[in-house]
């Protein structure tokens, strides 16, 4: 049929057909007014040599061409829209469809295949254009198969363009064989599952990955329900998640019953092709290290995958590789079970879970909430220490392996730091290019402030205690004979120090307690004002030189007793200079100054450089310095400094100097009117003579308290009262001094210090008891308070007949105390007094000249 045209022409059944015919040709057909309502207006069955050319439909409303066992030679410029029904090919081979075009066209009948519903045909597709098509599925193209045997699609050199389909396949659907496309493009095709091809359920896989992956899981515990959520999911021939699926099953099953098996549920039904499997547990048997899973799903056709994609197919399993039972768990069995709320375990591998350690709450696994106050160094880690600074250290539980966050500079120990600290035990002040603070005592932290006003702080704060210092060289300057006033200022600096170093011992002291010892603290440990520029430290250009600026600061506190003097002797100096009268001798004046700085100055030298060999555990088997915790314990840097730095001041100043000064002593003293020995009646003024040597007494005291601090606390607690009860009971048989009121001060004194040190062992030991430690508190204050007052009341008798004031407050004092007032020595009495120790002098000098004449002979 060439140049047909067909006008009002109208037929239920169809309108050009050929049934079992061996040729069958249409070329350049034009419609007016026709149409074929039930059937096909083109239409072969058993048909062979079938060629259709140059046909040009638009709008018709009813099935253009339908082929049934037909051998289709050429079909070839078609231009197809707006038309209603597809062409459809049943159990036909169709050798070429060309230079074609399908546009706007919408399958209503079938609901398959917008352009063309192939069914059990082969077809080829070349040049072809499908646009704009739709259908309920495969908006362009719908081919289906009931076996692979003469069922093929072809396509080549094409466009699928627009084309839409309600439900699966934009462009092209699928239940069988899959098409093969080359050269061809898919542009903007829509469905609500597979967009350009939609086919089957066929593998299964991770629903985040291509199924052709293997799917694995590592690190997983025997036994552990898996924390992840596993998300498996049905894919079709194409890799796509067959999204509209919400009624198929996937199950897990071991495939060895030897090795393993599945706990908790293995079968999840999938909602949008996806199944999630959130209660699931894989148990090894014989702590084997892997086994395989099988993946299976009903709605997969096993057999029919295998045949459209060939023997090199094959389901991937699921490997799980297994873990020994880690930190958190303890072995049970075959199964790793995670420890409860309240226990704990640490390391791989545990068979017990431990009991939470009481200075910490377990909140299950490994996980340890440490109480505020405490520290520990790694999540591994069962040694929980006692911050040096409690309020340091927040406690809670910071996880420092899955934390990403840096919202805690500190956060690389999994324990929480209060605000500028950080470091082991939270010892360490923060410093970063925004905020930096200083540390302050030991081991405090503060914010630096201004630049400036750091710089006025620091400079008050040192010429205050500077002028503390130049009180006493003058007071001992001036005085050429001995001096009461000296004397209480000597046992008040002694007290000061004891009271330093005592309140040093431990941080559970009450707020309140710390707060009244903060005057006693600045003067007894008056060093640290001059030491006290950590924010300039910082910045400086020596820092590299040293490890830490506690380093730093024991090595400038080496030269300090000698700046000091420096200082005090440009003093002396410029007084020689404006008023010669007030220092007649100068070398006096300057070996007095010298002993008075290394007096005041000792304890704390002592202190501080014995400090840097005491160490500090930070865990099991690793211990640092106490004065900077990154430094290990005796490890070649922290030995360098200790030789470098320690070792020299212990050597000079603290050995040294009080052993020159008693062999002075020893060889001087019993020499008449030896100059040494008036140069050095700092330390001896006010003892009798036979107890000349109490100072050096007091001198080894402190020493060997603070030796005792690089024990544990408690036995440096023991040590420490044996110490100075032994010394107490020492100076009640001795009384050294010749005013019995001062020996009573001082006992008084040796008392405020045992009372802190027992005070230091009650609030470290019974926190929890607020009776006992009212009772304590209570008692602190009002031994040292005694102290304070029976020293004032001893300081205003000095002064009670040239101070009318001060007569008046010995009144009230005496009042508080009970006690009465001893009355004021006559002129006369004075005079006789003098004249006796004048005799009493000249006595003992006769009697040393006697000796050594006698000697000579």
């Amino acid at each position: 049929m060439n140049n047909t045209q067909l006008t009002d022409v109208s037929n239920e059944k169809g309108l050009i057909g050929c049934l079992n015919c061996d040729q069958f040709e249409v070329d350049t057909l034009l419609l007016e007014n026709s149409n074929a309502t039930a059937g096909s207006l083109i239409s072969t069955q058993g048909a062979n040599n079938v060629e259709l050319r140059n046909i040009k439909l638009s709008g018709y409303q009813y099935k253009i061409a339908q082929f049934i066992t037909s051998t289709v030679s050429l079909i070839q410029n078609l231009d197809i829209s707006n038309g209603k029904q597809p062409l459809e090919f049943s159990d036909s081979n169709i050798l070429k469809i060309t230079n074609c075009t399908f546009s706007n066209n919408i399958e209503i009948a079938t609901s398959k295949g917008g352009a063309i519903n192939i069914v059990d045909s082969s077809v080829w597709i070349e040049n072809t254009t499908f646009k704009d098509n739709s259908a309920y599925s495969g908006g362009a193209i719908n081919f289906a198969c009931t076996s692979m045997t003469n069922c093929n699609l072809n396509i080549e050199n094409s466009k699928f363009l627009g084309n839409n389909a309600q439900v699966s396949g934009g462009a092209i659907y699928y239940n069988y064989n899959y098409p093969r496309v080359t050269s061809s493009e898919f542009i903007n095709n829509t469905a609500a599952y597979g967009p350009d091809f939609a086919s089957y359920p066929a593998k299964i896989g991770l629903a985040d990955s291509s199924p052709d992956e293997d799917i694995s899981l590592k690190d997983i515990g025997s036994g552990i329900t898996i924390n992840e959520i596993i998300k498996l999911a049905i894919f079709d021939v194409d890799n796509q998640i067959m999204n509209l699926d919400h009624s198929s099953q996937i199950i897990i099953l071991q495939k060895n019953t030897s090795e393993a098996y599945i706990k908790g549920t293995n079968v999840v039904s999938v909602d949008n092709g996806i199944a999630k499997f959130d209660n699931i547990a894989a148990v090894a048997y014989n702590k084997i290290n892997s086994s395989e899973f099988t993946l299976n799903s009903k709605s997969i056709d096993i057999n029919k995958v295998n045949e459209v994609l060939g023997e090199s197919f094959t389901q991937k399993n699921l490997h799980i590789n297994f873990r020994g039972c880690q930190p958190g768990e303890r072995i049970l069995g075959d199964e790793c079970e995670a420890c409860a709320v309240g226990t704990y375990s640490l390391q791989w591998n545990s068979t017990e879970c431990t009991d939470c350690d009481l200075n910490a709450d377990c909140l299950g696994g490994n996980k340890i909430s440490l109480r505020p106050g405490h520290w520990r160094r790694y999540l591994n880690s069962s040694k929980i220490l006692e911050c040096i600074v409690k309020d340091a250290c927040k406690g809670g539980f910071v996880d420092t392996e899955n934390d990403s966050s840096t919202t805690n500079s500190q956060s690389t120990h999994p324990t929480n730091c209060a605000e500028g600290y950080t470091g082991y035990l939270c010892s360490e002040c923060v410093v970063t290019p925004d905020i930096k603070y200083e540390r302050v005592n030991e081991h405090e932290c503060r914010k630096c402030p201004n630049y400036l006003l750091n710089a006025v702080q620091v400079v008050l704060t040192a010429i205050a205690v500077l002028l503390f210092y130049i009180f006493l060289v003058v007071i001992n300057v001036r005085k050429t004979d001995e001096s009461e006033l000296s004397t209480l200022l000597r046992i008040l600096t002694n007290y000061l120090q004891l009271i330093t170093v005592s309140v040093s011992m431990t941080s559970d002291y009450p707020a309140g307690l710390v707060a009244i010892t903060v005057p006693m603290r600045l003067f007894g440990g008056s060093t640290d004002a001059f030491m006290s520029f950590d924010c300039f430290i910082k910045e400086s250009q020596v820092k590299p030189l040293f490890d830490s600026n506690a380093i730093f600061k024991l090595f400038l506190m080496s030269f300090l007793p000698i700046i000091l003097f420096i200082i005090i002797a440009l003093m002396w100096v410029f007084i020689r200079w404006i008023k010669p009268a007030w220092c007649l001798n100068m070398n006096r004046a300057l070996v007095i100054s010298f002993i008075t700085i290394v007096f005041v100055l000792h304890p704390k030298l002592t202190e501080r450089s014995i400090s840097l060999f005491k160490c500090i555990e930070i865990d099991e088997g690793y211990k640092a310095a106490r004065v900077d915790t990154n430094i290990e314990c005796f490890s070649p840097t922290h030995l360098k400094w200790c030789l470098l730095v320690a070792v020299p001041i212990l050597i000079i100043w603290v050995i040294g100097c009080p052993l020159i000064a008693y062999i002075v002593i020893h060889k001087e003293k019993n020499k008449p009117n030896s100059k040494i020995m008036g140069y050095c009646l700092v330390l001896y003024q006010g003892l009798k003579p036979e107890a000349i040597y109490w100072e050096f007494v007091n001198t080894v005291r402190k020493i060997a308290i603070l030796l005792s601090l690089l024990f544990e606390l408690n036995v440096a607690i023991n040590i420490s009262l044996i110490i100075l009860l032994l010394s107490a009971r020492l100076q009640i048989m001795i009384k050294p001094y010749k005013n019995f009121e001062n020996n009573k001060i001082e006992f008084l004194s040796s008392m405020g210090g045992v009372s802190t040190i027992i005070g230091a062992l009650v609030y470290s030991t019974y926190a929890q008891h607020d009776i006992l430690n009212s009772v304590v508190f209570t008692s602190i204050v009002m031994i040292n308070l005694k102290f304070l007052i029976e020293w004032l009341f001893g300081l205003m008798m000095i002064y009670q007949e040239k101070n009318k004031y001060a007569l008046l407050l010995i009144k009230c004092l005496a009042k508080i105390m009970c006690k009465k007032i001893p009355k004021p020595e006559s002129k006369m009495t004075k005079k006789q007094n003098t004249s006796l120790k004048t005799t009493a002098k000249k006595a003992e000098r006769n009697r040393v000249e006697s000796t050594s004449l006698r000697k000579s002979k």
